[in-house]
């Protein structure tokens, strides 16, 4: 390889590993932010689910027990049918549309938590690239 060539992959290889490292500090930085948001609404963890009972909601497998509590208590007072299902006049009606939004919300933050993951995950593998190529680079000089 010529001595240029060399310089450009070792280039190269340093804007690949620094998109990498962005990478994991935008995944941890979301990551955190998703944590703080739900700790801040002060959700505990329905005494139904009992493995988690008492927690506080912050984590992704937190959210997910919470959300799955909440649509099995919504469908057992709406007679196991889904707010969409429930005819306009319905007294539950309200309240099945009220499970159904926090149902939701805790549902995309667990899909949050898993983007700031992947994030993280592909700059691990950035940043390994990078270094793989930065290492091919050095010995072909």
């Amino acid at each position: 390889m010529s001595r240029n060539h060399s310089a450009a992959a070792r280039r190269s290889g340093r804007a690949v590993s620094l998109l990498g490292y962005t990478f994991i500090a935008v995944g941890a930085v979301g990551y955190a932010k998703v944590r703080q948001e739900l700790v801040a609404e002060n959700i505990i963890v329905h005494k139904d689910v009992t493995s988690l009972a008492g927690k506080k909601v912050a984590d992704p497998v937190t959210a997910y027990a919470q959300a799955a509590i909440v649509n099995k208590h919504a469908l057992a007072m709406t007679g196991g049918k889904p707010f969409a299902d429930l005819p306009m006049d319905a007294p539950e009606r309200e309240t099945a549309l009220m499970a159904a939004n926090v149902r939701s919300s805790l549902l995309t933050s667990v899909v949050s938590f898993g983007l700031a993951g992947l994030a993280a995950g592909a700059g691990v593998v950035a940043v390994a690239a990078g270094r793989g190529i930065r290492a091919l680079a050095a010995d072909e000089k």
